[in-house]
């Protein structure tokens, strides 16, 4: 699955992984791949990227929202 997580003035990561969890605003949610689409607003937390069983990066925010669809999620973040 493809990740985007961009914030106002640049892009934070770009690449493939396995999933990615989100901080929404009604809880911790994780994205795999073929996930249904939705549209969530995210809380301060910590988006995770995950390849395999490693995590290939971790990132504080304070707010934002996704766009998941089954083959992209796309994160913008303050």
């Amino acid at each position: 699955m493809y990740i985007r997580v961009l914030a106002i003035d640049k892009e934070i990561f770009s690449g493939e992984s396995d999933s990615v969890s989100l901080p929404s605003s009604e809880g911790q949610i994780t994205v795999l791949e073929d996930h249904l689409p939705i549209i969530s607003l995210l809380g301060k937390g910590r988006v995770i990227i995950r390849k395999g069983n490693k995590i290939e990066k971790e990132i504080d925010i304070k707010k934002g929202f996704a766009e998941v669809n089954p083959e992209k999620t796309t994160v913008l973040v303050e």
